[in-house]
């Protein structure tokens, strides 16, 4: 009964170190990452958005000048 008793004692504490290690890794694990993702990670996908956009605006202005004719590039270069 003793042993069992002792048994008993060492599989509460074993649980309660279980728990003890979950709460932990919110704090050690989760929290950083979630605050990773919303710095870092949107920081990029922002920074990507503006990219992007740029990217069409210039390419449409490329487009542009290779769509126009020889009399009215002057006229156009100068806008």
């Amino acid at each position: 009964a003793k042993s069992l008793q002792e048994f008993a004692t060492v599989l509460r504490n074993l649980e309660d170190e279980r728990m003890r290690m979950i709460e932990n890794a919110s704090e050690v694990l989760i929290t950083p990452l979630e605050k990773f993702r919303k710095e870092q990670i949107g920081a990029a996908k922002d920074a990507k958005k503006k990219y992007d956009k740029e990217t069409e605006k210039y390419c449409g202005v490329l487009e542009k000048h290779l769509n126009l004719s020889s009399k009215k590039k002057e006229s156009q270069l100068q806008e």
